[in-house]
């Protein structure tokens, strides 16, 4: 029985959804990469419609969130990443959620207020996804004080995780 076009990419389309909404490629624990590599360099733009890039932050850690808000992983660690941020933004930790939905600031903006998201939004690209080798949502990234990946996480992680993982960068407070 032959199938249709149609029905095969259905179910290619079907299948990768499954993935993200389960956040594919998850492991247990976070792994540090074999070799730390300096971020690509991409332009964002936050909700408010002003340019960003990572190199604004140099000098500080930052963990860098590929997510989506029809993602529902992505949703669940919300919560963990607001209280993250709060919690270590004065020694010197920010968060910067980059949001991959089509619908922009319209999409974004509601979501935003909802979940009472204190850190930075900037509206991603297909692109910029693509330089950072994002494949699924949520994946994050934990940048060190000059820009260089120290660690990649695909798939939703805990508050508890995230800070398992910044603890050897922190400074004494």
């Amino acid at each position: 029985m032959r199938t249709s076009r149609h029905t095969t990419h259905r179910w290619l389309l079907l299948t990768w959804c499954l993935l993200v909404v389960s956040g594919c490629g998850r492991s247990e624990a976070p792994e540090a990469s074999p070799t730390t590599r300096q971020a690509p360099s991409s332009h964002f733009t936050d909700v408010n419609g002003q340019p960003h890039t990572l190199e604004e932050w140099r000098g500080r850690l930052v963990l860098l969130n590929f997510w989506a808000t029809w993602c529902p992983p992505c949703r669940d660690e919300i919560p963990d990443l607001v209280d993250l941020y709060e919690a270590f933004k004065a020694r010197g930790v920010v968060v910067i959620g980059v949001s991959l939905d089509v619908g922009g600031r319209r999409a974004v903006q509601p979501f935003i207020e909802r979940y009472d998201v204190t850190y930075p939004i900037w509206l991603g690209t297909y692109e910029a996804a693509r330089r950072f080798r994002v494949v699924g949502i949520p994946t994050s990234f934990l940048l060190d004080r000059d820009g260089a990946i120290l660690e990649r996480f695909d798939g939703p992680y805990s508050k508890e995780d995230f800070v398992q993982a910044l603890r050897p960068y922190l400074e004494e407070p």
